[in-house]
């Protein structure tokens, strides 16, 4: 008996080690929920707050908010199951759902037809792309759809192989920082999320004139709200019909969308991200 005892000892320590390793479950009614850092995370939040207090009250659910630092910590959150309910890119999402299932519930309106510019400064002279060779360039995020996965795969169709390219090309984590770079002449080009640059640009963050539009991409898809596999579904369709239930044509209804940058939610599919799946397998951004 005694000589057993070290064993049991170590048996019970390894529990509670495990224990120890997983992430905290939330508590009944509480959805845990990280938002993609895009822009620097004050801004983030709030932007997102109006929304998530609508959902509050049209669900009962409570909203346990965080945002990571990188697009990286947003996908590791969701891969430990350490939140409930993520608002990915496109290109975290699909690398999400081939990971871990992730299920897409909503997408904004513009999300179905999104772009992102291109963008120089006002003394630049290239007035297209093939331009600026031999030049400074940035993308946002490594893993951001309309700051790094789409303006890849379009300059690769113009046959421009950024790291050949350009003199320099680097990755400024956010697009707020991409477009902050170009204003301020640290990178010759920049790309970034059209939405936060306009965004930028009416709420004066971004100086008028100090920047310039040298290509805007074609559509494609790209945020979503998407939650785990395993959250009930009844629990998923609560969720969804929250989002739907957002009418423009209601004032206070208007102002939340607004406050996302939406002119409704619609319901988001699998499918909607076919087109991103592909071409993040062909850079080999995803496995």
């Amino acid at each position: 008996m005694l000589g057993s005892f070290p064993l049991v000892c170590l048996a019970v320590l390894a529990l509670l080690l495990a224990a120890c390793d997983k992430p905290p479950e939330a508590s009944p009614g509480t959805i845990r929920v990280g938002l993609l850092p895009d822009e620097k995370p004050s801004k983030v939040m709030a932007r997102h707050k109006p929304l998530f207090k609508f959902l509050e009250k049209e669900t009962g659910l409570r909203f346990e908010i965080t945002v990571p630092k990188s697009y990286e910590a947003l996908e590791a959150l969701f891969a430990d199951r350490a939140i409930d309910m993520a608002y990915f890119g496109g290109l975290s999402y699909v690398n999400a759902h081939r990971q871990s299932g992730a299920v897409p519930l909503a997408s904004r309106d513009v999300d179905r037809a999104f772009t992102s510019v291109f963008l120089a400064g006002p003394d630049t002279v290239g007035t297209e792309l093939k331009h600026f060779v031999g030049l400074s360039f940035s993308f946002g995020s490594e893993r951001s759809t309309s700051g790094h996965l789409m303006p890849r795969h379009f300059l690769l169709a113009q046959f421009i192989d950024p790291e050949n390219f350009f003199s320099r090309v680097e990755y400024a984590g956010a697009h707020d920082k991409t477009i902050q770079n170009v204003e301020a002449g640290r990178v010759a080009l920049g790309a970034a999320n059209s939405l936060i640059y306009r965004q930028m640009l009416a709420d004066g963050r971004l100086r008028e004139g100090k920047t310039r539009v040298v290509w805007e991409t074609p559509p494609y898809a790209d945020y979503v709200w998407a939650v785990q596999r395993d959250m009930p579904a009844a629990r998923q369709d609560q969720l969804v019909a929250a989002f739907l239930s957002l009418d423009p044509a209601n004032e206070s209804h208007a102002a939340v969308l607004s406050s996302v940058r939406a002119g409704r939610f619609l319901k988001a599919e699998v499918s909607d991200f076919k087109q991103l799946e592909d071409v993040a397998l062909s850079l080999e951004l995803v496995e």
